[in-house]
């Protein structure tokens, strides 16, 4: 017997009740957030425990293995974002190759020059800079003409002004 396409099976699941009008992708973040609910948890738990009760050490060695749990989460959802925003550039940047490269921020500007203001579009990275000209058409938007200023340090991000 043939097997039904993913695509239904899943409609099916996610009909049932036990499921809550629920999509899969709600399920497959939950875990994902409970880590920091488990983080403020034990920060309350603390708070309201005398450091005398023989729970408090396991819960202050808990609170830092969640801690680091969290962190490490954030840290690969970042490289995540990081890597599918470097996938989108590059489909607009033909011929610029950017993996491993760590995105700062993105902005288009406009340059001076004789025939009036020009736009670009400006990647910062953490040891270069692009500068691209803006070529939009009905349809899309590709930044042409690269300019690479490879940077004599590292750049690191801070939070914005």
């Amino acid at each position: 017997s043939k097997q039904p396409p993913f695509p239904t099976v899943l409609k099916e699941i996610e009909a049932r009740p036990e499921c809550e009008n629920l999509k899969l992708g709600a399920f497959l973040l939950e875990p994902i957030q409970r880590i920091p609910r488990y983080k403020l948890l034990l920060q309350d738990y603390l708070k309201h425990t005398p450091p005398e009760h023989p729970d408090y050490k396991f819960a202050e060695e808990g609170l830092a293995i969640v801690g680091d749990c969290a962190s490490h989460i954030n840290e690969r959802i970042r490289s995540k974002e990081n890597s599918v925003k470097l996938l989108e550039l590059e489909a607009m940047m033909p011929g610029v190759y950017l993996r491993n490269m760590t995105l700062i921020m993105t902005a288009e500007m406009q340059k001076f020059c004789r025939k009036g203001l020009q736009p670009r579009f400006v990647a910062l990275f953490q040891t270069m800079l692009i500068a691209c000209e803006i070529k939009k058409s009905l349809i899309s938007t590709q930044y042409v003409n690269p300019r690479r200023l490879m940077l004599p340090h590292e750049v690191k991000k801070v939070g914005m002004l």
